[in-house]
């Protein structure tokens, strides 16, 4: 089949149209028809509607492409936002527990007795090499 054998002119578009209009329109396409160019108009004007459809569409894949990955963007931003603060939380929490060990081992090191013992007749300057306090326990010992 190689000429339409109709042509169909949707209602909706034509509500509001009176019968005058319409019949008018009728004998504008009998007319394009009859033509010897006819056919190529008809093409034409379908091209370029098919065309304007098809840009259209493309036009509205191509925003909700661009709204789809917006929105993945975001959300990969947030996420990264929260693991950026877990990391931090984290690391907070690992720099207050080195501090409290640090503070537990120093007072640990100044309550240990030292290995050092007092020679008789050695002042108590030279306990150890450290000059620790004495013990309240031992007089020949100092306390760490």
């Amino acid at each position: 089949m190689g000429w339409p054998v109709s042509l169909h002119f949707p209602a909706p578009d034509r509500r509001n149209w009176t019968e005058r209009q319409r019949v008018d329109e009728l004998v504008r396409w009998m007319e394009i028809i009859a033509r010897p160019d006819g056919r190529e108009h008809i093409y034409r004007a379908m091209l370029r509607t098919f065309g304007d459809i098809l840009l259209e569409h493309g036009l509205v894949v191509t925003q909700e492409a661009l709204e789809r990955e917006q929105t993945l963007r975001a959300k990969a931003e947030g996420e990264r936002d929260a693991e950026q603060a877990l990391r931090t939380r984290v690391e907070a929490e690992r720099n207050a527990e080195q501090a409290l060990r640090a503070k537990a081992e120093a007072n640990e090191t100044q309550s240990k007795p030292c290995a050092q013992r007092r020679k008789p007749n050695e002042p108590q300057s030279k306990w150890c090499a450290q000059k620790h306090r004495p013990s309240a326990t031992s007089s020949k010992r100092c306390v760490h």
